[in-house]
């Protein structure tokens, strides 16, 4: 059983960075000038990609996108990268995170996507018909 020890996350500098094809091709499309990019590691195999975005102006932290790869899945790599993810945006003193929940392959389909982030604490956002939300406690 792999345990969050067994996930490294770390800084992505590029997309050109990323070993892994797969992963390579999601960080080439949600590359923003302002967010940041995160690689989630099982052992030497990279298994999951985070890119987050700082909204100081909504004091809010922004996941644009999660992604675990296929034969990562069902391991603990996407709730690593969210949690990470909630930590950066409590870093920052933010109130909440926000994210759409959407499927970024075939074989997700979008209502189990979202009933999985429900139960990691998301509510659909009132202000935003797509989009999900989730307040955050003061750092302690």
């Amino acid at each position: 059983m792999v345990t969050d020890a067994d996930i490294e996350i770390v800084a992505v500098a590029s997309p050109g960075a990323l070993r892994s094809p797969v992963l390579r091709d999601r960080a080439e499309r949600a590359w923003r000038p302002n967010s940041r990019q995160y690689v989630a590691r099982l052992g030497s195999n990279e298994a999951g990609y985070l890119s987050f975005e700082d909204r100081a102006d909504l004091r809010i932290g922004v996941v644009y996108e999660i992604f675990v790869v296929r034969e990562s899945r069902g391991r603990g790599v996407g709730s690593s990268l969210l949690a990470y993810g909630e930590g950066l945006a409590r870093a920052a003193s933010y109130s909440g995170v926000r994210l759409c929940p959407r499927p970024l392959d075939d074989d997700i389909d979008r209502s189990r996507l979202v009933r999985w982030y429900e139960r990691q604490g998301y509510v659909w956002c009132p202000r935003a018909h797509d989009e999900m939300e989730k307040g955050l406690d003061a750092p302690n």
